[in-house]
């Protein structure tokens, strides 16, 4: 399955941009509703094996098959133009739920506080390391990587990573690279 990136007509384009590679079982519409004010443009590529409505969830729209990193490394070479025309790039899995509010405040707070990697914490559900549990009260929280499965980065540093994406299948790995490649103060779990 192959189909060519399509962009929801008369759309203005906004200053983020969301990509997330989603499968059949994808949550985005929860942090999707295109007649919302939202601070960010959603981009999906659907890489499940049905017919798809997806494109009516979505801003901007593909259709490829692989897995996340691949598909992230594919789209920021070949929609090089269009991705580096948003200051911040958000990658979630496609089974993170949020709200339309949560994500605008996601891209808020890494720009107010000059962030170049970030991320949601997590409130509820299974994650692999604890300190990225969501502490009530708290703005965010400066830390030494934030996980693959749902990075937020500036728009120069996503660039900087992203040739590193295919190296790593299944995203493992990368996480680690990158925090010793940004300075301390520049990486944060927004809990917020």
């Amino acid at each position: 399955m192959q189909r060519e990136l399509i962009r929801r007509p008369g759309a203005t384009q906004r200053r983020n941009l969301a990509i997330v590679c989603a499968g059949d079982q994808s949550d985005h519409r929860t942090w999707f509703r295109p007649d919302a004010a939202r601070n960010y443009d959603l981009m999906v590529v659907y890489y499940g094996s049905k017919s798809s409505n997806y494109g009516a969830d979505a801003d901007i729209y593909l259709a490829r098959q692989g897995p996340k990193y691949a598909l992230l490394h594919l789209v920021s070479r070949v929609y090089s133009k269009l991705l580096r025309s948003y200051d911040f790039i958000w990658c979630p899995d496609d089974d993170i739920a949020a709200e339309v509010g949560q994500v605008d405040q996601l891209f808020e707070i890494a720009r107010a506080w000059d962030l170049e990697i970030a991320q949601p914490a997590i409130s509820a559900g299974e994650m692999s390391f604890e300190a990225l549990r969501q502490v009530p009260g708290s703005l965010l929280r400066f830390s030494p990587f934030v996980e693959v499965m749902c990075p937020l980065f500036r728009r120069d540093t996503f660039f900087r990573f992203s040739p590193m994406f295919p190296e790593s299948r299944s995203g493992w790995g990368l996480d680690m690279v990158w925090s010793k490649h940004v300075p301390r103060r520049k990486i944060a779990i927004i809990d917020a």
